[in-house]
């Protein structure tokens, strides 16, 4: 599927933060980077949308993370794009991202799209499987 130049393919097998990254990266694309840079909030919400419509209304991984490893507790570092880009407009669910603690050795550093909410976004621990979005910039026509 394609929107705006750039193609996007839904990998429905489950995989960790990690190895959905991996293996995006293993096809010459990222993961889903819901891009602010140079887009205004009404083309960044359009292209939302249409991921959220892409993933059939499932939780999917995308491609934003703070970047702290799930031994780590969240300290509020902010979340960027796993291509570096900032992350300027989001989705975010009410209170999220939280970090959400599993205890004392599991934290929430990965962000996804929540089936519970809509689409909007939430953190979640990198290693519990979710299947997920890759993302490439078409080819110029």
């Amino acid at each position: 599927m394609s929107f705006e130049s750039h193609c996007y393919l839904l990998r429905t097998t489950p995989g960790t933060f990690a190895a959905a990254k991996a293996d995006c990266s293993g096809r010459g694309a990222h993961l889903v980077v819901l891009g602010s840079d140079g887009r205004n909030e009404v083309s960044f919400a359009a292209e939302n949308d249409f991921v959220w419509a892409l993933t059939g209304m499932t939780d999917v991984w995308i491609g934003a993370t703070d970047g702290r490893q799930s031994n780590q507790a969240g300290n509020g570092t902010p979340y960027s794009w796993v291509n570096g880009e900032i992350l300027l407009y989001d989705r975010w669910g009410a209170g999220e991202p939280d970090n959400g603690s599993c205890g004392d050795s599991c934290w929430e550093h990965c962000a996804f799209m929540s089936s519970e909410m809509a689409g909007a976004w939430n953190d979640r621990q990198c290693e519990q499987p979710l299947g997920y979005i890759c993302e490439w910039f078409a080819p110029p026509m």
